[in-house]
This record gives structure tokens, C-alpha cells and sequence, in this order.
């Protein structure tokens, strides 16, 4: 991995010999390569040169008075970021040189569309990383690990709502499982018995934060199918994985399912995902599934879990070896949704985080081809 300072041609006068010969370079085409774009502040979004650097980018990613430790550059954060609110958007930047802006615009609105489409992805990204925002839940890991209801192991039997893979995997009568998320949705969120997510824990095992808190938490995130392992596996695989962290965000155990702002926290699912400490994903076949792809999107040193680590006698393990199983990434547009009307929603993330779906796929078949190797 490479890394390419854009502020490194401060050592150099703006009229010297390098900087004139390096210009078109630095500026048009190094933010094209790049996989990725950290912005250290956003106070940096109220001037042109860093906007039309977003512009190109594939993959940005926003720090904020929230990730800065104590000292001047969060300072300075505090003094003069920008919020989704009072960000003026490109039309107010400040550029150094006037005659500049008119070719950054060009650029922006070739990109893009127009301007107020990419002040409008700024804004979204600005959302995503603010320091307002939902309540926000974290498990114990510890709870979790020990959660008897999720651990125990059973001949899992076949249910009309399966697919036909699984469904042909559990006919057997040899899969050995717990509960899948669809099952935890319909038993513990979904059913009108006195039974609740939270009495699957032991007491104090949820903690809840403000948004601004959960940002500065330190905590693991996962990515697996709803439908395709179960948790006495994923639990078996996280044991075995010495997790670091003391807290996890879980989206069955730690998302309201039917919490009237759910939408609201699902749509910062890259501050989720991307702000984690930890990240562990639970085989191959979620490149087929959409929400998973749109989270892996976000993933900063994700860990795979796959056959070798998944318990040979579960569904997940049979299901990743299993010749129909999709294990290769197709594309946003192939990808699988349980609710196709999220397809539209998982979009909408896509072109804000990825500024296109062509940047997303060719992140995606990048990330899998050497994912886990």
C-alpha cells in the first residue's frame, strides 16, 4: 500500500520548477488512482482544491472532532468545521487562485452532474460522520460469547421461508446449528410472546451511547447472511478469533427493529462499519448479498472468516462449499436482497460513499479478489 500526500507541495513554492511540472499529475489524475481519500477535518470542505480532490475520489473518508485526540488540529476542528448544515457548499469555497475555480467546477460538474449533485453527496457524507445523531447500542462481547440460547447446538430442521440451497443442506438431517438472524427477527423481535432481544443476555449487557459517544467507542462490527449461519457458529468462529475489543455492534442485537428511527441509524451504516476497530466477515458467499457488499464498502482491515475457520458440521461451512453457492462479487446490480425495494436504498448509500456504482464495483472486485488470501 501506497500512500500519496497531496499537502507535500507546500515544501515547494506554487511557482517553482516542480510544482508546475508535477501540477496535472497531483491534481487530475493521483486523485483517480487512489482507493481511498482521508480528509483530516472538515474545515478542509470549505476550500476548492480539497472539494475537487473529493470529487475524483472512490472512496472518501471524512475525520472529525470525534476521531481526533486532544491537542491542535482538533482545536482548530472545533473552531472551523463544517456540518451538514453549515456546509455552503462549492459555490462559497475559498481558492486561492480566483481564475482556478471556473476549471474546478468544470471537473466537478463532469464528475458528478452538477455541482448541487456533489454538494448534496457532501452533505450526506457530513451526516454520516457528525457528532449529533441516533442513540446508539453496543453488546458486551463477553456477553455475547456466553449467550446460552445463541450457543447451544441443534439438528437444524427445514422452514418454508428457506431458500432452496439451504433447505437441500438441511435434508439431510446432519447440520448441527443455534439460530440464524431470521429466526432471532421472528422470535424475538417479531412474535407476540413476552421474550425480547434483551432477555437473550444477561442483565447489563447492552450499553447505551449518544451517537457522538459511539464514534469515539471502541468496538467490532460483522458482516455475515441473515439467512446463511447461524450464531453458534459465528460465536464458535469469534472464540476461537481473541477478539480485542469489549464491545460489539451487531444489527439484530443492537439496531431496533422496529424503532421508529431504524432507517435513521441504517443509513450511517458507513460510520458504523467504517469507524470499527475490529471487522470480521463470515465467508465468501456474502459477495453475492447487497446490504453486505454496501457495508464491506466501508471496511478498514476487515478479517475473513471462511471454511477452514467456520465449524464443518454447520450450515455456513456447507453452504460455502456447496457448488450453486455464489462466492464471486457480479456487481451492485446482480446483487441479492432478501427486500428487492432495498435494492434502491443501498443505491442511494452507494453513490454517496462511492460517489458511482462503477467506483463501488470496482472496489468490490478488487476487495474479493484478494480478500483472505
Amino acid at each position: 500500500m501506497y500512500v500519496f500526500l497531496s499537502e507535500v507541495r507546500l515544501l515547494f513554492p506554487e511557482d517553482s520548477d516542480y510544482v508546475k511540472k508535477h501540477f496535472d499529475f497531483v491534481y487530475t489524475e493521483m486523485p483517480k488512482l487512489a482507493s481511498e481519500l482521508h480528509i483530516f477535518g472538515t474545515s478542509s470542505l470549505k476550500r476548492a482544491w480539497p472539494l475537487f480532490e473529493l470529487a475524483f475520489s472512490k472512496r472518501p473518508i471524512i475525520y472529525t472532532a470525534a476521531d481526533f485526540p486532544e491537542g491542535p488540529l482538533l482545536q482548530h476542528e472545533r473552531e472551523n468545521g463544517v456540518t451538514t448544515e453549515s456546509y455552503g457548499g462549492f459555490a462559497s469555497a475559498d481558492c486561492t487562485v480566483r481564475s482556478d475555480i471556473d476549471g474546478i467546477k468544470r471537473s466537478i460538474e463532469e464528475i458528478h452532474g452538477s455541482v448541487e449533485v456533489f454538494d448534496d453527496k457532501v452533505r450526506s457524507l457530513l451526516s454520516w460522520q457528525s457528532d449529533s445523531g441516533p442513540q446508539m447500542r453496543l453488546l458486551r462481547v463477553d456477553a455475547l460469547l456466553n449467550c446460552s440460547v445463541l450457543t447451544t447446538v441443534q439438528k437444524m430442521q427445514v422452514s418454508p421461508k428457506m431458500s432452496d440451497v439451504v433447505k437441500s443442506i438441511l435434508s439431510s438431517g446432519d447440520t448441527l446449528g443455534s439460530l440464524t438472524s431470521h429466526q432471532v427477527l421472528a422470535d424475538y423481535w417479531n412474535s407476540d410472546a413476552e421474550s425480547s432481544v434483551d432477555t437473550l443476555f444477561r442483565q447489563g449487557a447492552f450499553v447505551d451511547l449518544s451517537w457522538s459517544d459511539f464514534r469515539k467507542a471502541s468496538y467490532a462490527v460483522l458482516t455475515y447472511g441473515w439467512a446463511t449461519i447461524t450464531w453458534s457458529d459465528i460465536i464458535s468462529v469469534l472464540k476461537e478469533a481473541r477478539m480485542g475489543v469489549e464491545y460489539v455492534w451487531i444489527d439484530i442485537f443492537c439496531l431496533g427493529q422496529n424503532a421508529t428511527d431504524k432507517m435513521d441509524v441504517i443509513e450511517r451504516s458507513p460510520a458504523i462499519y467504517g469507524g470499527a476497530k475490529e471487522y470480521h466477515v463470515f465467508g465468501k458467499v456474502v459477495a453475492s448479498r447487497g446490504w453486505c457488499t454496501c457495508e464491506l464498502a466501508s471496511a478498514r482491515n476487515p478479517v475473513l472468516h471462511t471454511t477452514g475457520a467456520l465449524p464443518s458440521n454447520g450450515l455456513a461451512h456447507k453452504l460455502e462449499v456447496h457448488p450453486s453457492t455464489k462466492t464471486e462479487f457480479q456487481g451492485f446490480e446482480l446483487a441479492e436482497f432478501f427486500d428487492d425495494s432495498d435494492r434502491a436504498k443501498v443505491r442511494k448509500m452507494i453513490e454517496t460513499q462511492n460517489f458511482s456504482v462503477a467506483n463501488f464495483d470496482a472496489e468490490m472486485r478488487h476487495f474479493f479478489s484478494i480478500f483472505g488470501k
